[in-house]
């Protein structure tokens, strides 16, 4: 009996703070199970203001890139905060470069362990800033030649390929900012994506109400347009619209590998 009186307490304090199961049952047992006793703990320890700041939406923030020295390694990290102010505040700023230089300093590529290294000083910031910070995503790429660009920390671009002219690299990069490719080329657009936009295609198709040969070439016209628009190599380059980035990089017998782009708040 004693010991369902006791879930049920704490319970009923995880419910009405939001605060964790086990931070919850240390308050009750110092407040000897008296529930306004233990929300006033919870309350003078800090716990219940940052617990109910965790669960916040977070719809700001800052994109990072960072690449070694090497060239052979990077990064790219979406960090988020609630308000367009504390994106721009100097801790904040701090804690997000802090992430993204150790992770090149000590080649990291596991996100969970990135997350648990940083966890305390994220929750740390919360009480700091009385915002929640969510660390929403970190990818990592490795190569003979690694790229970034970072447009006004809202658009970042990490680029794996084996060009050496920096110059030409970082052009590629703002391109990829610029022009949203989603994948490298058509051969990577999953079939799922293809059929599901040539179901679309029909549709509007059946609405001019032309003969089924016509209607055919019609949707199939209007997926290879849709194929092309998301593939990097089919997109005319914002250097030369004339070609294609397939062209260009033809022309100077270069190839990119992979490459990853983070939009600020973008779905995913």
């Amino acid at each position: 009996m004693k010991n369902r009186f006791y879930k049920k307490k704490i319970l009923e304090l995880r419910n009405r703070t939001d605060v964790g199961i086990v931070k919850c049952k240390n308050a009750l047992e110092q407040a000897d199970y008296n529930i306004e006793k233990a929300v006033e703990i919870l309350r003078n320890s800090g716990f219940l203001q940052a617990e109910k700041k965790f669960i916040r939406p977070t719809k700001e923030g800052v994109i990072l890139t960072k690449i070694s020295e090497s060239k052979d390694f990077g990064t790219i990290l979406e960090i988020n905060c609630e308000t367009d102010f504390a994106s721009r505040e100097k801790n904040f700023l701090i804690f997000s470069k802090k992430i993204v230089n150790f992770i090149i300093k000590n080649r990291l590529y596991k996100e969970k362990k990135i997350r648990e290294i940083f966890e305390e000083e994220r929750r740390k910031l919360i009480f700091q800033l009385s915002e929640n910070i969510n660390i929403r995503r970190i990818s990592i790429l490795k190569g003979n030649y690694i790229s970034t660009y970072l447009h006004n920390k809202r658009i970042g671009v990490i680029l794996s390929s084996d060009i050496e002219d920096t110059r030409f690299s970082k052009e590629i990069a703002m391109h990829i900012a610029a022009s949203k490719p989603k994948y490298l080329d058509t051969f990577a657009i999953p079939k799922e994506v293809l059929k599901k936009e040539t179901h679309i295609q029909k549709k509007i198709a059946k609405k001019l109400r032309k003969n089924q040969k016509i209607t055919k070439k019609i949707v199939e016209g209007k997926v290879k347009k849709f194929s092309y628009s998301i593939s990097l190599m089919k997109q005319p380059f914002i250097m030369n619209t004339n070609k294609t980035v397939g062209d260009i990089l033809e022309e100077k017998k270069k190839k990119i590998y992979e490459f990853i782009r983070f939009e600020l708040g973008e779905y995913t």
